[in-house]
């Protein structure tokens, strides 16, 4: 596809390209579509490893395209007036950060067979990060977006919560953000329980003035 977009005429091709395809796939389509001289728009994550990514660095940096790796969360005015309320100090000094992602889907056998599911639940596909890569980076996303923090630590650990299934995990990952020379600390929880298709995602401050 991105060679035969390149075929035509600059006002009949596309503007860009979106990558919504499974995590395994975001660096090839990527790559191909920026050495066709096109524009990409990635989803989250942005590659299936380390070494995928510094290898799609060079290919961005070699082609001069746009690269832009979408977190749509930062878009919601909540978050950018919980940015604000951080960076004027209203929260004095942020000394902790809680972030969550519960989901309830994936939960039981038959939530396999819900659109998207299979790949989300092959590490072949979605990589051995699992829903820590693919959704658990919102949270990581927000707690830097929101806090201007940068992760310096980082610590998981894995519980399984439904037997017989390949998500039924509950993923928890600490991680020590800092800023200069403070450091703080941040909790996130991504799990998946329950028997709804139900998903929230939250993060809370707590602010010393």
């Amino acid at each position: 596809m991105a060679a035969e977009e390149a075929k035509l005429p600059v006002g009949e091709r596309i503007d860009f390209v979106s990558v919504v395809t499974p995590n395994r796939t975001h660096v090839p389509v990527s790559k191909a579509f920026l050495e066709a001289g096109f524009n990409v728009v990635c989803d989250k994550p942005l590659a299936f490893n380390l070494e995928e990514a510094l290898s799609l660095r060079e290919v961005v940096k070699r082609t001069g395209k746009i690269f832009a790796l979408t977190h749509n969360y930062t878009g919601y005015p909540l978050v950018k007036q919980a940015r604000e309320l951080v960076r004027s100090g209203e929260l004095g000094e942020i000394r902790k950060v809680v972030a969550e992602y519960p989901q309830g889907w994936l939960s039981k056998p038959i939530d396999a067979e819900v659109s998207g599911a299979f790949w989300r639940t092959n590490p072949e596909e979605a990589g051995a990060s699992g829903c820590v890569g693919d959704i658990g980076t919102h949270a990581e996303n927000l707690a830097h977006y929101i806090t201007g923090l940068e992760i310096d630590e980082l610590w998981r650990r894995i519980h399984v919560l439904c037997e017989g299934t390949a998500t039924g995990r509950r993923r928890e990952s600490a991680h020590s953000l800092q800023r200069g020379a403070k450091r703080r600390s941040v909790r996130f929880t991504d799990f998946r329980r329950g028997g709804k298709h139900t998903q929230n995602q939250g993060l809370w401050l707590a602010g010393f003035t």
